[in-house]
């Protein structure tokens, strides 16, 4: 839920993460601006890379994932930190995009 100046909204993105060690790669495409709750007029101009990493603690319970996010039209950059859930299936976290935009994000995952 990215906020400016007050103002909440809902997006909702498709992410596709492959796992390299520590290291992760993928992609996204934004489905639902959170802004106008629609989805995007040109879904493709919100194609973006994504790099990160995980890190793991052998004296913290909590895995730590970072993902970096690179648009392929534009400019536009965001970076997504989270705590991976116990059962890997869901990350906790937040958001700090190039507009300057932050909110808090929830990631599951569907397959």
């Amino acid at each position: 839920m990215p906020q400016q100046e007050g103002q909440t909204g809902s997006g909702q993105v498709e992410i596709t993460i492959r796992q390299y060690g520590t290291d992760l790669t993928g992609n996204m495409v934004q489905k639902i601006d959170p802004w106008t709750q629609a989805p995007p007029a040109d879904p493709e101009a919100t194609r973006a890379s994504l790099v990160g990493r995980i890190y793991v603690s052998e004296t913290q319970p909590a895995t730590l994932i970072e993902m970096v996010r690179f648009n392929e039209q534009n400019d536009f950059k965001a970076i997504f930190t989270g705590i991976l859930s116990p059962d890997s299936r869901e990350i906790n976290g937040h958001v700090v995009n190039s507009r300057g935009n932050l909110g808090s994000i929830r990631m599951e995952k569907v397959a």
